[in-house]
């Protein structure tokens, strides 16, 4: 049954089984005493890795507008915005491998809680993180993870709320291409006919999605957060069903190489070779 459970400890058992009912996991605080909780800023990434190569993302209506640059670069552009300098389109800095580019920044991150992910992903989980940095007010509208794998989401600085709905509705969301849709949950038009619950979550806390679980993310204050998406044998092989929507061809061939990885027909480093580009890729 759709819904959000929270809790304030890790019971890896009870939100696999809270996960399998297609519930979201919320672990309040779990990361509370990670050095990156007091550290990680603006200002502490553009003076410690100004080098870093980032992807800012401008949402527009019915489109994404990206643009290459450096963390040095994007935290003048977020400066600049937020002082009403930069225009009003929001600069979202998002889906950054961050620490394959950078292992310094692993100093900053304390027990890391492996145990959530299957075996496959565990001993190098940070090769698989995604990282994000947005001002108050970003918006990520509705959408589901394009391989529709499970949502494993750290914040580690500042607020964002999550609105969810279940996958099972996503035809009546006004699904535009493949992963994204044009309801908007925070409008009232046609919300007492879509299932959708909402969460707030702070630094240290985790949030844990279930695959294909669609998501609206509203940036509520400065915010420094990342994910790890992954899959399970189960949700790879589900996902690879998806075909018969129309997913991508690029999608069923991460979908595949992840499945043989799983599985055991392929080495972990010669999967990550395959899925490496994943890590970048815009859908």
């Amino acid at each position: 049954m759709f819904g959000i459970s929270e809790f304030n400890h890790l019971d890896v058992a009870e939100c696999q089984q809270q996960l399998a009912e297609g519930k979201a996991v919320v672990l309040r605080g779990l990361v509370n005493q990670w050095p990156a909780i007091d550290l990680w800023s603006p200002t502490y990434f553009q003076k410690q890795f100004p080098d870093l190569e980032v992807t800012i993302k401008y949402f527009g209506a019915s489109n994404i507008r990206t643009q290459n640059t450096t963390m040095q670069e994007y935290v003048d552009i977020l400066q600049k915005f937020k002082a009403g300098e930069a225009g009003t389109e929001i600069p979202y800095c998002h889906d950054i491998p961050v620490f394959l580019q950078t292992q310094d920044l692993l100093q900053d991150i304390g027990s890391f809680p492996s145990s959530i992910l299957p075996s496959f992903y565990q001993k190098q989980w940070w090769k698989f993180v995604q990282f994000f940095m947005s001002p108050a007010g970003a918006v990520t509208p509705l959408h589901f993870d394009t391989l529709r794998t499970n949502n494993l989401f750290f914040q580690v600085a500042g607020k964002k709320r999550f609105t969810l709905v279940p996958w099972h509705q996503r035809n009546a969301c006004r699904r535009r291409g493949w992963r994204w849709f044009d309801h908007n949950p925070e409008q009232v038009q046609d919300t007492d006919l879509i299932e959708q619950q909402s969460v707030e979550i702070n630094g240290g806390d985790v949030l844990i999605m279930p695959a294909g679980m669609l998501h609206h993310v509203r940036t509520l204050t400065d915010s420094i957060s990342f994910n790890i998406d992954y899959h399970t044998k189960a949700t790879a092989f589900s996902a690879l069903t998806r075909v018969i929507e129309k997913m991508p061809r690029e999608n069923l061939y991460y979908n595949a190489v992840s499945l043989l990885g799983l599985a055991g027909f392929m080495h972990h480093d010669s999967f990550f070779k395959r899925y490496r580009s994943y890590l970048n890729y815009i859908s």
